[in-house]
């Protein structure tokens, strides 16, 4: 992903440099055309000679550069950059009578800068020298007497133009490297935290919710208004006769049990609902937008699941589970409401365990589901 994102920032700034150098051309159009009012020459001559021959050769010029970004070419930056002299140099022998035309050249150096390479720099102060040298052995030398301190002034312009260029590109690249290393400081650090945060809110033996975890998201839902009209359960489910089997087959057997048990709450989740380890052998559920009927066939499947599972751990054996279920009703707090759903949990161990005990909101039992199977 990250190198198709330097290709478009690349196909964008190359798009955008080639819109600027149809602008230049457009200006060159206006100022040579507004010349002709001032010019000594004849002035047909001077259209043909100073407008017309120079931007047919540039209108060419834009065009191929056209096609070489259109073809996405290979080293179109290393085309443009020669394009660029070419340019300079039509307009170099078109005005060879202003001298001053030269420090066109550097334009092509300042355009290396936005590519940030070195070596393309190096490339564009060749050209320009190589630029320099034709128009002065085909033009400068017959029309203009430069004298030795007119070479060595173009000579420094390039040099110096040539320092700044590549001091900043060295600057560019030391900050660059600068900033990945603190993005990549600053992402070992999150990834870090993520994690610190994950272990502060999953079960590490079950990959569910911790205890922590279950009471925040109660009480994110305490605080809406009038949270009771939103259909809000909760179930305490309690692996039957758990001490028993960390006792015969040990606790690492236990734990086994424990994930197994969660991996078939997990399956049975809606994308509403929050189950979460409460501590021990204990697990809760927080349903929203479920009737009490729906929720109760919910649980019911989840019982009726596990109670089928012969565990290996266990010598084939089987666990059960019993469940406690409340429905959140009008003057409940979360304490009450957590309260009422361990109560009916207590009711089904109470009744002989493997079943469910539905509390419907009005703090009396009002089911109690038993389907061995």
């Amino acid at each position: 992903m990250a190198g198709l994102d330097v290709n478009l920032d690349q196909k964008t700034l190359v798009r955008g440099i080639l819109n600027t150098l149809w602008m230049v051309i457009g200006l060159y159009v206006i100022m040579t055309s507004v010349n002709m009012l001032f010019t000594y020459q004849e002035i047909g001559s001077f259209f043909g000679q100073t407008v017309l021959s120079p931007v047919l050769q540039l209108v060419l010029t834009m065009l191929f550069l056209e096609l070489v970004t259109y073809k996405e070419v290979e080293y179109v930056d290393y085309i443009l950059i020669t394009g660029m002299n070419g340019i300079a140099c039509i307009i170099m022998f078109a005005i060879y009578d202003k001298p001053l035309t030269t420090f066109i050249l550097v334009f092509p150096m300042l355009i290396s800068l936005f590519f940030y390479k070195i070596h393309l720099l190096f490339y564009s102060v060749f050209l320009a020298f190589l630029s320099f040298i034709v128009v002065y052995y085909f033009v400068y030398r017959d029309y203009l007497e430069l004298t030795a301190s007119d070479y060595l002034l173009v000579i420094a312009l390039f040099i110096g133009a040539t320092l700044i260029i590549g001091r900043f590109l060295r600057h560019h690249s030391l900050v660059r490297a600068k900033l990945l290393e603190i993005m990549g400081e600053k992402r070992e650090l999150t990834l870090k935290n993520v994690h610190m945060e994950r272990l502060n809110r999953i079960d590490p033996v079950t990959e569910l919710y911790n205890h922590r975890s279950f009471h925040e998201h109660l009480d994110s839902i305490f605080r809406i208004d009038n949270p009771e009209e939103l259909d809000v359960h909760v179930a305490v489910l309690d692996i039957d006769n758990f001490k028993s089997v960390n006792d015969r087959f040990g606790h690492l057997a236990g734990d086994r049990v424990i994930a197994i048990v969660a991996r078939q709450i997990h399956q049975h989740l809606s994308a509403d609902d929050f189950a979460s380890r409460y501590g021990g052998e204990e697990f809760s559920i927080v349903s929203i937008g479920k009737s009490t009927d729906d929720f109760h066939q919910q649980v019911e499947e989840i019982r009726l699941s596990l109670s089928q599972v012969h565990h290996q751990e266990l010598n084939g054996e089987q666990v059960t589970i019993s469940i406690g279920v409340q429905k959140l009703a009008a003057g409940m707090d979360k304490e009450t409401l957590f309260h009422a759903a361990d109560d009916s949990l207590y009711m089904a161990k109470r009744a002989g365990k493997n079943r469910t005990v539905v509390n419907r909101g009005d703090f009396k039992t009002e089911s109690i589901t038993n389907e061995n199977p």
